[in-house]
């Protein structure tokens, strides 16, 4: 026998009025957007001065199928209709190219719902394997993307590519000449090392991109650029005033290559960056140039994953003005001396030897040593007390001379008492800069002992402490405290 309190009819998603759907899709569409301060580590209150700052899209995990306004409009027709109704809601466009759901059209009509307004569009895949080991099916399939992408490109504010192979990529130098005043985020990167067929040099390729602040590139699109469109890169970097950053990543030489790229004679066309990011890159460069690169006024520069050839590239530069360098899993020999930056970040794992090397020779002020092995306690005699020659004196001095911040992170393969030895060593020794805090997370127990010798120094540093096991954070500023972890 039925409820006598079963409805009639099951209820629907299209039961709701419009005007309370659309109220409900609004207030889900706002709870997407944030302050740009928010989510822009760059923003400066000044900027906007006067101005009402500026409301973006939050950032978000592009995996999740909960993403505005897809999972809406998958719901029902009248919940599709409502939303492409609105055009501000299409502003963020993603497209997945390898799901089933994909379709041109259905891409079609979600860019022009956003009707004339500016707009971010992001193509990428969920990683699915379809198209592993087919670039010719995925090239074919994003050239279509891009041929309906690049009419839009006018109003396009960040334009983002991600794929498997870079042959399916656009090519700055043969597809994106469109005046495109907005766009000030460039993406076009792959995952896989393939050979790519250039775009054909192009003599009159044109930089009309005025806003642009950002070019993240595969490597391949970095060849691409430099040996097919220089006047396009020379143009960008003449813009006034030129505050620009670039990422260039996964890039290995392919044995087919018969002309390689030589990365020191691209480098003068980066010497007005502020900032440079070189990932997973393997560009033949010649060990000593001729001529050294200058990137006079760049200020921060990250390597990670680079080949010999391609570290000593970077290395061998001229700089004026660098303040931050991260070197990560590059490979250093004892001879290298790494720029005299403010701040350096050493990553993964540097021979013990390699790393008292270098360290000893840097002259900067805050030094980070993050996840790496080689830390051990010979490095830290080498941060300590060392003697040397200077006209025929014997001056005390220390080497790193000038650091005021050690950080360590992730680091196991020393003792507490080698950084004791070093602590108490740079305190007496005169000729050298005020070693003012030490930083340690993920890192060797300190006992109440030592809590207790490093209270007793006078003018000791603050020492802030937290290891895996202990419970405790230490930290000293002339005394010392202890937080729960």
């Amino acid at each position: 026998m039925p409820s006598r309190f079963a409805h009639p009819r099951r209820a629907s998603a299209s039961d709701l009025p419009v005007e309370i759907l659309l109220l409900i899709f609004t207030q889900v569409y706002l709870e997407n957007r944030t302050s740009i301060q928010n989510v822009d580590p760059e923003f400066h209150d000044g900027d906007y001065d006067g101005d009402e700052i500026p409301v973006v899209w939050t950032q978000v995990d592009i995996s999740e199928r909960s993403l505005f306004p897809y999972a809406l409009v998958s719901v029902c027709r009248l919940w599709r209709n409502i939303m492409q109704s609105v055009p501000e809601f299409w502003t963020r466009i993603f497209i997945f190219y390898d799901t089933q759901e994909f379709s041109l059209a259905s891409m079609k009509s979600h860019i022009e719902a956003s009707g004339a307004l500016p707009i971010e569009i992001l193509v990428t895949n969920r990683g699915s394997r379809f198209y592993f080991g087919k670039p010719t099916l995925e090239q074919a399939r994003l050239r279509k993307i891009i041929d309906i992408v690049i009419p839009h490109l006018h109003r396009c504010e960040s334009l983002s590519f991600q794929t498997i192979y870079p042959s399916s990529l656009p090519s700055v130098a043969a597809d994106l000449q469109v005046h495109a005043p907005m766009l000030q985020y460039i993406f076009l990167e792959a995952f896989e090392s393939s050979d790519v067929a250039l775009s054909p040099s192009l003599p009159n390729v044109e930089f009309q991109f005025p806003a642009l602040i950002h070019l993240s590139i595969n490597g391949w699109s970095f060849i691409d650029l430099w040996k097919n469109a220089q006047t396009w890169f020379e143009q960008w970097v003449q813009q006034k005033p030129f505050q620009a950053s670039m990422r260039v990543s996964d890039y290995h030489l392919i044995a087919t290559d018969d002309t390689p790229f030589d990365l020191i004679s691209a480098i003068p066309l980066l010497r007005k960056f502020t900032t440079l990011d070189f990932h997973d890159v393997h560009f033949q460069c010649p060990l000593r140039p001729a001529i050294p690169p200058q990137l006079v006024q760049l200020q921060k520069l990250t390597m990670s994953n680079l080949d010999r050839s391609t570290t000593c590239a970077f290395l061998q530069a001229q700089f004026e003005s660098v303040e931050y360098l991260t070197i990560g899993n590059c490979p250093l020999t004892t001879d290298d001396v790494l720029p005299n930056c403010l701040s350096l970040t050493l990553e993964d794992d540097i021979p013990s030897n390699v790393l008292s090397a270098v360290i000893a020779r840097w002259t900067g002020g805050d030094l980070t040593i993050t996840e790496c092995p080689g830390l051990n306690d010979d490095v830290f005699s080498q941060l300590g007390e060392t003697v040397f020659v200077e006209q025929q004196q014997v001056t005390r001095a220390v080497n790193a001379p000038r650091m005021t911040l050690l950080t360590i992170f992730a680091c196991y393969g020393f003792s507490i008492g080698a950084l004791k030895s070093m602590v108490e060593n740079r305190i007496g020794t005169v000729n050298t800069g005020n070693l003012t805090r030490v930083e340690g997370f993920r890192v060797p127990r300190m006992s109440l002992e030592d809590r207790e010798w490093f209270e007793a120094q006078p003018n000791r540093p603050l020492i802030s402490w937290r290891d895996d096991g202990d419970s405790d954070e230490l930290s000293l500023e002339n005394g010392m405290e202890v937080v729960s972890d």
